[in-house]
């Protein structure tokens, strides 16, 4: 009944299953109770509709005219009979139902739910029915079928909605609710098997109460009462689950900061304090446990040896906070003060979380129950914290203030000394009149296992860490006139905020001529619990900057309409709209032409639709963007050109042709030539549109089996010109369009092409296309060949075509051209597999390109490769003769023949003279005929058996149902081979009364094949004497 999920599993799912209670109540008492009284539906009830719809068919007897006035009687009729068993299921009784009465009623159940359908199948179809014996059995057949499509489902429903309500809530295999719920089913399942299956047997309110009470044994179980605490393990140590609790360990460094001198020295002795609280996750069952379903956890510790273990009586972990959410119990665990979780190598500490249960799940006399977790080992790492910056411009780490470091060799942790951030280059800048935050530059960071990890300010307040800052002194000179640049700058803790404002020497803040100074800040990481000792400190530069203007972004300056062609787009942008859409929007009053200039530098472009090119001044290959930043220029002349190659664009022929919208977007961005002036960007939009599409250029009919979807594929006839001395395929496909011409309406860059189609109707049959994708590009001829396996079984040629994908006749301006007369003929190679392709069929697609990079598929048809031979199974003028001493004669070089696909005989021997008889012989060696092989020994008759054991013939005996062989009734070799001839014996010597027929298999090979066939020869009565 229960699916095995795992126990931290199940409890996931007990919600559902209180959800669901009420309908284990509700829906499987009350209901199953008012079910059982629905079904005691009165028989003579349903006997009294029937009756009612008798009368109504007898009035039917007495006017056969007054069938209007009748369909309305009977849908009155209809409507009182369903008030009628709404009475019925009203006045049912509630106390029980006995089995017999259940076995009477279901079936009249099924019948008092669809009769009315009965009643709509005679009413809608009344005009048809002659008869009143029609009528009637129309009623009945809809009864009999409602019987039979309800009756049963009605009696499983009692069997199955149990497991069904149990199995949807998807419990899993706990044990000890298993067992309740295994319980609680067998309880109900016993209940209802004893009202179904015993003679006495029935459901009433004892049993309902009997069911609510096991409904209330299971619903204890199922509650919030936890029952295990599973850790949830971020660590592993030794393959042991294990907690790991870090302590922050630096050497502490001296810093010197006078006027003279700005140093830093790390010191030798290591000092340790400890980190924030660890979060350790436990699973908890069932996972409805809330808050208020247990007490505040705390921990039990054990001292681990080899093999001994003793309680630990001293509280190495405290809690400093815990919740429950989602079934996770989430607690907060502090190292206490002074202990130490490291033991020599062969001790270990361990832990187990011990949660005591509320008050109101313990029962009488039961105090301080408590669920434990297992025990698992404690570990204490030191890390050594570090300074990180989150903003470097003098890195290359990314400017979103996020942390970055991911391994040692790429931390960014600013400048280690005042001499190196001097040679540096800034990492902020910031506009004159605003602060820096300083805190938004800096992090925690630390190396775990070679991977730098991140402590966040907040982590590191915790443990008793803070960044704070300070401008050195020592003066740090730039330019000609020895300007220091840390007289430019102060900085300020206001809160715990440390801001870094610009100023003047004289004290004056916020004023331009503090642009361009580079002050240099020295952040040191402090721990406060140690008389503030140096964890870290470092050095960075920051420049004061023109008040900043933010960047503009002019969303899509220009859209262009571009028909997909053979040759790129080209679009401008005059300097006449950049004064209206750019210039004018810049600034407060809008730049000039010249300022414009002066202001930005070369663009930039980006794509993500296209494989971007270039940005230069003039155009050349491979340049997409051209821009022309002269002051001079005229307005009409383009300040950008931008240009899209044909292979840039794609293939988008298929969205295209789906209606889809198809569009290329070249962002641009255009920096500033100053740190202060913010970037302008734009776009520009391409939308591409569906050109004239390549069409078929017109067919042949005459060619087409069935038109333009089937045409056959011949083998060259005997004697024609082109025929080769034996029989040989090479139809010629160009033919099956007019004026051998596939296609027309192509762009002078188009071409055409006839391929194979990589999906193919005959089983193992397939080109071997590159990269297994059509059609086979322009440089690939693996379309032209079918294959199966590694043969070649059908090639096309284009003769003199040149190698693949052909181009129009005229390559005149616009879709007009068409292609010039082809020739293409179908080659079937002389092999396992080309002989195998005869008599199936192969599928070829037209393809057209509008330009090198966008195909479409112009239409598809199939070919049918017609085999050349069939054998006649009558041979001509030929018979047996029985009773003949010497045997009777068939020489099957004049009588066994075969037809070509043409309707040509063809034999060993000519005997005709006739246009279908006269070439046999020549036609035999054309299609390398091989001389027949008869299977003698298999020979049958159409001889049979009849009831009274009498062998009797019979002519509708064929070939394919024959059973009595001819050697069972005319002796062993009967039939025998002499030369080409076929000689008759009757072996057994009884005399043939009545012509029987011979069916012999025979086998012929030839160029093309091997084929198999029973030949009949009759067999005759001995002839009378002259």
């Amino acid at each position: 009944m229960l699916a095995g999920v795992g126990c931290k599993d199940y409890d996931d799912d007990i919600d559902k299953l209180n959800n669901r209670l009420d309908e284990l109540t509700t829906g499987k008492i009350a209901t199953l109770e008012s079910q059982l009284s629905s079904l005691q539906t009165s028989v003579d009830n349903l006997k009294s509709a029937d009756e009612a719809l008798g009368k109504r068919i007898d009035e039917l007897k007495s006017d056969a005219d007054a069938n209007a006035k009748d369909i309305e009687a009977l849908e009155k009729a209809q409507e009182q009979l369903q008030k009628d068993i709404e009475a019925i299921e009203k006045d049912l009784s509630d106390n029980y139902v006995t089995k017999s009465y259940l076995n009477t009623t279901l079936s009249s159940y099924a019948t008092t739910k669809y009769v009315g359908d009965a009643v709509a199948a005679v009413t809608q179809n009344l005009g048809k029915f002659t008869t009143e014996k029609a009528i009637q059995d129309a009623i009945n057949a809809a009864k009999d079928a409602a019987i039979k499509a309800a009756g049963d489902a009605c009696k499983d429903a009692f069997q199955t909605s149990f497991d069904a309500a149990v199995a949807s809530a998807n419990l899993v295999n706990e044990t000890k609710l298993t067992k309740a719920i295994d319980d609680y089913d067998v309880k109900i399942k016993q209940y209802l098997e004893d009202a179904v299956t015993k003679e006495d047997g029935f459901i009433n309110k004892a049993i309902a109460q009997a069911v609510s009470d096991a409904v209330a044994d299971l619903q204890a179980m199922i509650s919030g009462r936890l029952t295990s605490v599973l850790l949830i393990p971020d660590l592993y140590v030794g393959g042991i689950e294990t907690i790991e609790l870090k302590s922050l360990s630096y050497e502490a460094w001296k810093v010197t900061s006078t006027a003279s001198a700005e140093t830093v020295a790390q010191g030798s002795t290591t000092s340790t304090t400890a980190a924030s609280a660890t979060s350790v996750r436990y699973n908890v069952s069932p996972s409805v446990v809330t808050k208020e379903d247990v007490k505040e956890p705390s921990f039990v510790f054990e001292k681990a040896e080899v093999r001994t273990r003793a309680a630990v009586s001293e509280q190495l972990l405290s809690v400093a906070s815990w919740d429950i959410a989602g079934g996770v119990l989430t607690v907060d665990v502090k190292k206490t003060a002074g202990t130490a979780l490291t033991l020599d190598a062969n001790h270990v500490y361990t832990a187990a979380l011990k949660v005591p249960l509320a008050d109101k799940y313990l029962g009488e006399g039961e105090v301080g129950t408590a669920v434990y977790s297992d025990y698992v080992a404690l570990t204490e790492t030191a890390i050594e914290p570090k300074i990180a910056a989150l903003i470097d411009l003098n890195s290359g780490k990314a400017t979103d203030g996020k942390f970055e470091c991911d391994e040692t060799a790429t931390h960014y942790h600013f400048s280690a000394k005042y001499e190196d951030a001097q040679a540096a280059d800034p990492s902020f800048t910031e506009a004159y009149n605003k602060p820096i935050d300083l805190l938004s530059m800096v992090t925690g960071c630390y190396i775990d296992n070679d991977e730098a990890k991140e402590i966040t300010k907040e982590t590191l307040k915790a443990a008793g860490l803070e960044f704070r800052f300070a401008l050195p002194t020592k003066p740090y000179t730039v330019g000609d006139n020895d300007t220091d640049q840390q007289k430019f700058a102060s900085v300020a803790n206001t809160d715990g905020a440390w801001t870094l404002t610009s100023k003047l020497p004289d004290g004056t803040t916020n004023n331009q001529a503090a642009i361009d100074k580079t002050p240099i800040v020295r952040v040191e990481l402090v721990d406060v619990n140690n008389k503030n000792a140096v964890v870290d400190v470092r050095y960075f530069k920051v420049q004061w900057l023109r008040e900043k203007i933010a960047p503009v972004d002019l969303e899509i300056l220009k859209t262009f309409n571009y028909t997909l062609t053979c040759n790129a787009f080209t679009g401008s942008f005059t300097w006449e709209e950049m004064v209206t859409k750019v210039l004018g929007k810049l600034g407060e009053n809008g730049l000039s032409q010249a300022e414009f200039i002066a202001t930005y530098a070369a663009p930039e472009i980006t794509a993500t639709d296209h494989t971007v090119g270039t940005v230069a001044q003039a155009a050349a290959d491979g340049v997409e963007l051209v821009y022309n930043f002269d002051a001079a220029a005229a307005e009409s002349a383009a300040a950008f050109t931008w240009t899209l190659s044909p292979e840039q664009i794609g293939n988008v022929i298929a969205d295209l042709i789906a209606g889809k919208e198809v569009k290329k977007v070249v962002n641009v961005t255009i920096p500033a030539q100053n740190a202060y002036q913010g970037k302008l960007t734009f776009s520009f939009v391409v939308n591409i549109k569906k050109p004239t599409l390549p069409s078929i250029y017109g067919y042949d009919s005459s060619f087409w089996h069935s038109d333009y979807t089937l045409a056959y594929v011949y083998p060259i006839q005997y004697n024609t010109p082109g025929a080769y001395a034996t029989c040989a395929y090479r139809y010629e496909l160009d033919r099956l369009f007019s004026d051998s011409k596939p296609v027309k309406d192509m762009l002078p860059c188009g071409k055409w092409d006839i391929q194979f189609a990589k999906k193919q109707p005959a089983t193992g049959y397939a080109p071997a296309l590159t990269g297994n994708t059509e059609p086979a590009g322009e440089t690939d001829k693996t379309g032209y060949t079918l294959k199966k396996g590694a043969l070649d079984a059908v090639q096309l040629n284009y003769n003199g075509m040149g190698d693949n994908w052909y181009a129009p006749e005229t390559t005149n301006t616009g879709a007009v051209n068409a292609a010039a007369a082809a020739d293409i003929t179908v080659q079937v190679l002389n092999n396992e597999a080309g002989i195998g392709i005869l008599k199936q069929q192969a599928t070829l697609k037209v393809w057209a390109a509008i330009n090198p990079y966008n195909h479409i598929e112009l239409t598809d048809f199939n070919v049918y490769f017609v085999e050349p031979l069939k054998i006649n199974t009558e041979l001509t003028n030929a018979y047996f003769v029985d009773q003949i001493i010497s045997g009777s004669e068939v020489d099957c070089s004049k009588a066994f023949t075969m037809t070509d696909f043409k309707d040509y005989i063809v034999a060993e021997v000519t005997t005709g003279t006739g246009e279908k008889e006269k070439y046999a012989a020549e036609l035999y060696a054309y299609y390398a005929v091989n001389a027949p092989a008869w299977d003698l020994a298999n020979a049958k008759t159409n001889l049979k058996k009849d009831a009274n054991g009498n062998y009797v013939v019979d002519e509708a005996i064929t070939a394919e149902t024959a059973k009595i062989k001819a050697a069972d009734r005319f002796g062993v070799n009967c039939i025998t081979k002499n030369g080409s001839k076929l000689v008759f014996k009757n072996i057994n010597g009884v005399k043939v009364e009545k012509t029987v027929k011979l069916f012999i298999p025979v086998t012929v090979s030839h160029k093309w094949g091997t084929m198999t066939a029973n030949v009949t020869i009759e067999l005759h009565p001995e002839e009378p004497a002259n």
